[in-house]
């Protein structure tokens, strides 16, 4: 029997054998004058091969391959067959009988499902039934069967007819199913094997982020990963084509175009772009398989270049943006010469003695609004100015003193009260940091949150820096009125402010001067309950050498 094809497929074959064989018996015997005897052992052949089918169907494991007790029950049902053959030959004169043949039936079957083992238990069987047969016609055995006396050459031939035919076939048989079964299980090796190198493939194909496709040259769809629906974003199929897929897209006849020029011979391969949404880019590269002289496929490539596209647009932006930065740096810097030049005459025309009231004024005014220009270009010039971090040994404690310091200056020059500046400091006392760009970027946010605080409520500015061996973080806490969240997404925009008179730049200098020595920038605002901007910093190696004071915490009121 074959035990590698599957469980239905076997008993198929043997429920059409085990059904052929007492079908044609008792054919046979209706035509034989057959005696009880013969209808008797029929009978019982019948009452086995049900029995045989049913044992078969319920005891069939799941690897195809029967129990060994079924295969001597299919053994026995052969010799089985045999014998009532033998005895219906023998009914109707022996060797002479056409239904001699029913043995080359039972031989070819055999030799089929049972194959080597079923061809040596049927010749054998044959021959000693069927040659108890051949004696029967020389007088002896067989002798209540009332066989025809024959020659001597007569019953040799016929025996070595029947029994060797039945050898020869069921041997042949037998060799053919042995072949058979090894290239069906070569087959299913090898189909295995394509099936695995297919998921395999498909595996890779489906991680990649380029879009496959693989079609006919008629442009009948063979092949496609998951990015290419996701690109071409349209649901595909295989035997679907590509022109009637993308018809309600304005892009894809040019696909289809692209395809058609490949496969009608017109290029070896097309790479092309194709803008198939206001913000979405394809790169196509397409080309044939050819094999002994003839297209046998196409291959599409498909890639979504929209984001390097971005890119590309926000490069080109940026060095527009660089150039005129350049160019209007160089302009604030021819602009403040002049107004140094006003400034100082209009402080010479206040001073002097011939001027009225109303011209002092006007000077005065001219004087003011001079020196609030210069302060925008200086602030703008700050922004534009390239700048290499300098980090140097660094006592934080120091540091935020003098920051408060600044600020205290601040208010006594504007004429403000009541704001309480306090400085705190947690771990490390001395970093490696560059100290003048940390003081513009605190001394920025301390007088940001400064002017964000009412003038009507005791205003109170916190300096907090922590330091470990990883990193320096700066905290600006302020009791001012707060930011919306809308506001709090612009902060850090150029020119970007809520203060009335105010530049807008003051924030930005110091996101940009954060961004130069690697930190991160965050900042926290509830409207009504103020603000905290956190900078941080990673800890730099200190020189080798450096002295570290014992220097103690200082908060300052």
């Amino acid at each position: 029997m074959n035990p590698v094809a599957g469980p239905s497929l076997q008993i198929r074959w043997i429920g059409t054998t085990r059904v052929l064989t007492p079908v044609a018996l008792f054919l046979s015997a209706l035509v034989v004058p057959g005696t009880e005897r013969v209808w008797l052992w029929l009978g019982l052949h019948s009452v086995a091969n049900l029995a045989y089918l049913g044992l078969h169907w319920k005891g069939q494991p799941s690897s195809g391959k029967p129990a060994t007790w079924l295969d001597l029950y299919l053994a026995g049902l052969f010799c089985f067959d045999v014998w009532l053959e033998a005895l219906i030959v023998a009914s109707d004169g022996g060797l002479q009988s056409d239904f001699i043949l029913l043995f080359v039936l039972t031989a070819t079957l055999a030799g089929f499902l049972m194959r080597y083992r079923g061809a040596f238990l049927v010749a054998g069987t044959g021959l000693a039934l069927f040659g108890s047969l051949a004696l029967g016609h020389l007088g002896t055995g067989w002798s209540d069967a009332g066989l025809s006396t024959l020659s001597r050459s007569t019953v040799v031939f016929r025996t070595i007819m029947v029994v060797g035919l039945g050898t020869l076939v069921t041997f042949l048989t037998a060799y053919l199913a042995e072949t058979l079964h090894r290239q069906r299980a070569l087959s299913e090796d090898q189909a295995r094997d394509l099936l695995l190198a297919r998921l395999d493939l498909d595996g890779v194909l489906n991680r990649l982020s380029y879009g496959v496709l693989v079609m006919e040259p008629q442009g009948k769809l063979l092949y496609f990963n998951q990015s290419a629906c996701s690109i071409l974003r349209h649901p595909l199929h295989p035997g679907a084509r590509l022109h009637q897929v993308l018809a309600s897209e304005t892009w894809g006849s040019d696909l289809v175009d692209a395809v058609r020029e490949v496969t009608e011979g017109r290029g070896p391969k097309v790479d092309r772009e194709l803008r198939i949404s206001p913000s979405g880019w394809i790169q196509v590269q397409i080309a044939g398989q050819w094999m002994e002289g003839q297209l046998r496929n196409v291959v599409v490539a498909l890639q979504d270049i929209s984001a390097i596209r971005k890119m590309e647009e926000e490069v080109r932006s940026g060095e527009r943006m660089a150039t005129m930065g350049h160019m209007a740096a160089r302009i604030a810097h021819e602009i403040r010469n002049p107004m140094a030049s006003i400034t100082g005459s209009a402080q010479l025309l206040g001073d002097s003695m011939a001027a009225s009231d109303d011209d002092r004024q006007l000077l005065g005014l001219i004087r003011r609004e001079s020196e609030r220009l210069d302060r925008i270009l200086s602030e703008f010039l700050d922004y534009s100015r390239p700048r290499t971090p300098s980090p140097r040994p660094t006592v934080l404690p120091e540091l935020l003193s003098e920051i408060r310091e600044m600020v205290l200056a601040r208010l006594a020059r504007d004429g403000r009260e009541g704001v309480t500046i306090k400085t705190k400091c947690q771990g490390e006392r001395e970093v490696m940091i560059d100290r003048d760009m940390i003081l513009q970027i605190l001394f920025n946010f301390a007088i940001n949150g400064l002017q964000a605080i009412p003038e009507s409520i005791p205003g109170m500015i916190l300096l907090d820096v922590a330091a470990d061996a990883e990193q320096i973080r700066f905290r600006v806490r302020d009791n001012g009125a707060g930011m919306s969240s809308e506001v709090l997404r612009k902060v850090g925009e150029a020119f970007f402010t809520t203060r009335q008179g105010g530049v807008g730049l003051g924030v930005a200098i110091s996101r940009h001067l954060t961004a130069l020595l690697g930190g991160t920038f965050r900042v926290q605002s509830l409207e009504g309950r103020g603000t905290v901007v956190e900078v941080a910093f990673p800890q730099q190696q200190k020189p080798t050498g450096t002295e570290h004071g014992d220097l103690n915490q200082t908060n300052r009121n």
